[in-house]
């Protein structure tokens, strides 16, 4: 989940993207067709549509939702796919992204 200045960034990237290249197009339109716009209730309180529900691999509403912070983002998880996440996560390969990332 991106906060609207991440998600306006996104679409100014998406907007450089030449009309011309059809495949970056058709997975633009794909990625986008799939995205929400929500906001928070009275309560601090979101509501997500099924197909997010579906994509943490949550059973519903009621189930318990693992939050991760992912630095200008964050994400859902069920408690199971996040301690699958945690399991593959490991000082040496958190060492390897950062380094291909140049930190």
């Amino acid at each position: 989940m991106l906060p609207p200045v991440e998600a306006d960034k996104l679409y100014d990237k998406f907007a450089e993207v030449p009309l011309s290249d059809v495949e970056a197009q058709d997975e633009i339109s794909a990625f986008m067709a799939s995205t929400q716009a929500f906001k928070f209730d009275s309560q601090g309180r979101i509501a997500l549509v099924e197909s997010l529900f579906h994509h943490a691999e949550l059973k519903g509403p009621k189930e318990e939702v693992v939050l991760v912070g992912g630095f200008n983002k964050f994400n859902l998880y069920s408690p199971a796919r996040w301690a699958i996440a945690e399991q593959k996560s490991t000082p040496s390969s958190q060492g390897n992204v950062m380094r291909r990332f140049g930190i």
